[in-house]
């Protein structure tokens, strides 16, 4: 599996997201990627942070935008990943990682009932593989695994566990 589970190894919370403003290159055996983030500002404590991921395969020269797809048989494409948080603590929040094996984005979110603050909160993550769909020449990013972490894991400690 291209994703590690290392929730034991996981640092302290931090209060900081993966992608600041900007545009950050990832490079892999595969290509590169490219990860705009962005400020939307949205009537102040709804403000977040958007990202959008892109795609050069290797010895190609042309940039992919690249949707995130929940389920293939369906033809919703999400293109912007949001890094979201309460003004304690980060509620969603995601990493693209890149290795050998391949290209995946880990998409982490608090999971509530009713609040964030919700005593039975807990993180929950899904995996995302990059991906090129034969009939379309189209590259996606497509589900491949979800998981839950332990209780009292942060959004920012199951990402620190998925980096390599």
């Amino acid at each position: 599996m291209l994703i590690p589970l290392l929730w034991l190894s996981a640092p302290g919370p931090v209060m900081a997201q993966t992608y600041a403003p900007g545009t950050h290159e990832i490079a892999s055996p595969a290509g590169d990627v490219r990860v705009s983030s962005g400020f939307v500002s949205h009537l102040g404590p709804h403000s977040f942070h958007a990202y959008t991921i892109m795609f050069r395969p290797a010895g190609d020269t042309t940039w992919h935008q690249v949707p995130i797809v929940e389920d293939p048989a369906e033809p919703e494409l999400t293109f912007v990943v949001a890094r979201t948080a309460t003004p304690d603590f980060t509620t969603g929040d995601a990493l693209v990682v890149a290795d050998a094996a391949g290209i995946a984005l880990i998409v982490a979110r608090l999971q509530y009932e009713r609040t964030p603050y919700d005593d039975d909160a807990h993180v929950g993550a899904s995996a995302y593989r990059l991906m090129q769909l034969e009939d379309e020449s189209r590259w996606i990013l497509r589900k491949d695994d979800t998981f839950a972490a332990p209780p009292g894991r942060s959004v920012e400690q199951v990402l620190a566990s998925m980096q390599n």
